[in-house]
């Protein structure tokens, strides 16, 4: 009674986990200066954690897994030269004569391992699975069922933008306006002066149930499970010899 109670919590427990979505934030300021911002988070902001960059700055991100917040700052790149060397003649003619050992370009050619088509199509025999029709087919119609999940939910574009030009600044303004109407309610163009101060936001969420039935989905599906059985049988034959 005491197993199946056990079970049955950490069943509930492993549900839970999959079926909380992972939400995900950017944020893009186009001004001066520029900078984004990437934000996810899972399970109550259990996990959390944020990358900024800023122009001119080095990269920051943070991080929490429960109730520790870590700040992670990305290194400075230093360049160090090479320490000055003195070379003498005597210990670089010791040196061509240590390396010279008597073979011709013939000799060296000959001692290569030779190229044959036999041992490329037993090292590439997955070439012509991966580029099947049917494998394609799967993995995009996998593709599109993960970007379709993850798609942004809610897009939203806020400031003033002019361009350099005030027929660009139209030509952008028409096209935002016939793509997402909806989402530019609070963005004004200049049309009189270059100006750069918006906001661009996008968030959505992904859920990782549907992730793990999309992905085991596609490792079940045929040209999948074809190449799956082609390099057990590689391997295998390899162990063998």
């Amino acid at each position: 009674m005491v197993l199946v109670l056990c079970l049955t919590i950490i069943f509930m427990v492993i549900i839970t986990l999959i079926c909380s979505p992972l939400f995900y934030e950017t944020t893009l300021y186009i001004g001066s200066p520029c900078s984004f911002r990437s934000t996810i988070h899972w399970f109550g902001r259990f996990f959390y954690y944020d990358w900024t960059y800023t122009y001119g700055k080095q990269p920051h991100s943070s991080s929490r897994l429960g109730w520790k917040k870590r700040e992670m700052q990305a290194p400075s790149i230093q360049l160090k030269t090479a320490p000055e060397q003195s070379f003498k003649t005597e210990d670089i003619l010791k040196d061509l004569e240590r390396e010279d050992t008597g073979l011709s370009y013939k000799d060296i050619k000959d001692a290569a391992p030779r190229h044959s088509k036999q041992s490329d199509s037993h090292f590439f025999w997955w070439k012509p699975l991966i580029t099947s029709q049917t494998f394609i087919t799967a993995f995009c119609i996998f593709l599109g069922r993960l970007l379709y999940h993850s798609r942004i939910r809610r897009l939203s574009l806020e400031g003033t933008l002019g361009l350099s030009r005030p027929h660009e600044t139209g030509i952008l303004a028409g096209a935002l306006y016939a793509i997402i109407p909806a989402n530019i309610r609070t963005l004004h163009f200049n049309f009189i002066e270059e100006r750069y101060d918006c906001t661009f936001h996008a968030a959505g969420h992904i859920y990782p149930a549907a992730l793990i039935f999309y992905t085991a989905a596609f490792l079940l599906s045929s040209p999948v499970r074809c190449i799956l059985l082609q390099w057990h049988k590689t391997r295998k034959e390899e162990d063998h010899g």
